[in-house]
């Protein structure tokens, strides 16, 4: 039905479209509604907490970063 509506406005309407029909008008109002909804409420940055830093020295970094790439487990070799 949407697409039939399109086609039928395209049909007819020539130009850039600032004539925008009444049920394209619908959709957008729906499509924001919804978006509005879904959306999180919007916070100062200033409102949210505030959480304590540690620092980590450079070799510490390193160490964890090395670990990290490292695999858990070693894949077995299959047996021949």
């Amino acid at each position: 039905m949407l697409t039939e509506e399109i086609d039928a406005y395209l049909a007819r309407v020539a130009g850039s479209g600032i004539d925008v029909p009444p049920w394209l008008r619908s959709l957008e109002k729906a499509v924001d509604e919804i978006d509005s909804s879904t959306r999180e409420p919007d916070y100062p940055f200033e409102s949210l907490p505030t959480l304590p830093t540690t620092p980590v020295p450079l070799r510490e970094l390193r160490r964890q970063l090395k670990v990290w790439k490292d695999p858990l487990f070693k894949p077995r070799k299959p047996k021949a």
